[in-house]
């Protein structure tokens, strides 16, 4: 009989969940990353486009997936590696897609959103061998925005790392007191800073 209730009650909550849920897609714009060694400073050839997708539910709740398509230099500065000594391997200088996945909270107080999320991102970089593949990444997101009926507009900015081991060293490096760890840690994580402006249909 528990077991009955229980099924039950997680029908009721699946149910609940999606009729209290929103969906969403969208396309978003990155401007040129100055910041990064590689860009030419030209608008039309460094600015990244992405493709968006959103599931809010619960009011509070929010779940994305963004693919952004990646220039070489920026490839390059997101696969780049540095050891303990503070060596630095270069990066895989080729185009690809970088995929981020991410969980977290998006509040909505009338028209107005707040966003925080933490997540996984994957690489895939063109014509990768075996040697290339990267593991799996981790990225924070921080964002706000505005709700207009069925069309929303989102300004967010996403660390993203290579790898989890980077994340935590690199944050590890900004506190560590160490100033030319932090100055290496900050160049790392301004690299790896992309803001982006989202224009989204809701469902």
């Amino acid at each position: 009989m528990n077991k009955k209730i229980l099924i039950i009650l997680a029908i009721l909550l699946l149910f609940t969940g999606f009729a209290f849920a929103e969906l969403e897609l969208g396309v978003g714009i990155t401007p040129p990353l100055e910041d990064v060694e590689g860009a030419t400073g030209d608008f039309g050839q460094d600015m990244l486009i992405s493709f968006h997708g959103g599931y809010s539910f619960w009011w509070l709740f929010y779940a994305s997936w963004d693919a952004y398509v990646m220039p070489a230099y920026l490839m390059s500065a997101l696969t780049e590696t540095i050891d303990d000594s503070g060596n630095v391997s270069p990066g895989v200088y080729k185009p690809g897609f970088l995929n981020m996945f991410d969980v977290g909270i998006r509040p909505r107080i009338g028209p107005l959103m707040v966003m925080a999320e933490v997540g996984i991102n994957t690489l895939y970089v063109y014509e990768q061998s075996e040697d290339e593949q990267s593991e799996l990444g981790g990225n924070i997101r921080v964002g706000a925005g505005l709700h207009f009926n069925h069309i929303s507009i989102m300004g967010t900015v996403s660390s993203v790392f290579s790898s989890f081991d980077s994340m935590t060293n690199t944050l590890e490096d900004l506190g560590s007191g160490d100033a030319w760890l932090e100055e290496k840690a900050q160049e790392k994580i301004m690299e790896t800073l992309i803001p982006t402006i989202t224009v989204n249909l809701w469902f």
